[in-house]
């Protein structure tokens, strides 16, 4: 329900996602994943920005976390919008405030560098607090911009987290992640075979591969390794 909420009374987190790709992207290359409770009111907010229905939606007949979700949500456009294996792609979660468009599209114009190296990219916002309900990214050497990850910290202890809100060397981890279609089926056949099973079913055999899933998110099954 999150997606939905407004800050302001005004706009939801979803309206705001939306709108702050359509700044920059065309609506026909976005898709919003989503389970069929929340079908009717992604659709309602989707058509209030593109009347014509140019943003797809994707129903997960059963959801299983953000790593099944991406591998459905890559399937689909390959498929039906003709995505290409080295086309950059934004994994972008619908609940985020984000202060600032500007600095946003900057930032993802410096992941898409990496992304077309053969990298899986994530977004890090630098700690306002010592948040435990987060999770962090460690950061390791810097290349051009891009800063590798150390580690991974998934909802540390109060004492951790502390460390890790002031040692400027470690970002809240915000879930966006870019990357293209090449880099997650490789890394999905190393790490998360099951995964590719995802790649070539049928649209009416979906559900029951997706009931064969481990619930995971992308962070566990791929990024961690």
């Amino acid at each position: 329900s999150k997606p939905f909420l407004t800050i302001d009374g005004e706009a939801s987190f979803l309206e705001e996602t939306l709108k702050r790709f359509l700044l920059s992207y065309q609506a026909k290359d976005i898709v919003v994943v989503t389970n069929a409770s929340s079908y009717f009111l992604v659709r309602k907010e989707c058509l209030r920005l593109c009347p014509k229905g140019e943003i797809a939606i994707l129903v997960e007949p059963v959801s299983k976390s953000t790593a099944p979700a991406l591998a459905l949500a890559l399937s689909f456009l390959e498929k039906e919008k003709g995505l290409g294996l080295n086309e950059p792609i934004v994994l972008s979660p619908s609940d985020a405030h984000i202060g600032s468009n500007e600095a946003f599209h900057k930032a993802l114009q410096e992941a898409v560098k990496g992304a077309l190296e053969g990298f899986f990219v994530l977004l890090g916002a630098v700690p306002l607090r010592a948040e435990r309900g987060y999770g962090y990214v460690e950061l390791g050497e810097e290349k051009e911009g891009l800063y590798s990850i150390r580690r991974f910290v998934e909802k540390p202890s109060k004492q951790v987290a502390e460390v890790l809100a002031f040692d400027r060397l470690s970002l809240w981890n915000t879930g966006h992640l870019i990357t293209t279609a090449s880099t997650f089926w490789q890394e999905a056949s190393l790490h998360h075979p099951p995964l590719c099973s995802l790649r070539e079913v049928d649209l009416e055999e979906v559900e029951q591969v997706l009931e064969g899933l481990e619930e995971i998110s992308v962070d566990y099954a791929l990024l961690e390794k």
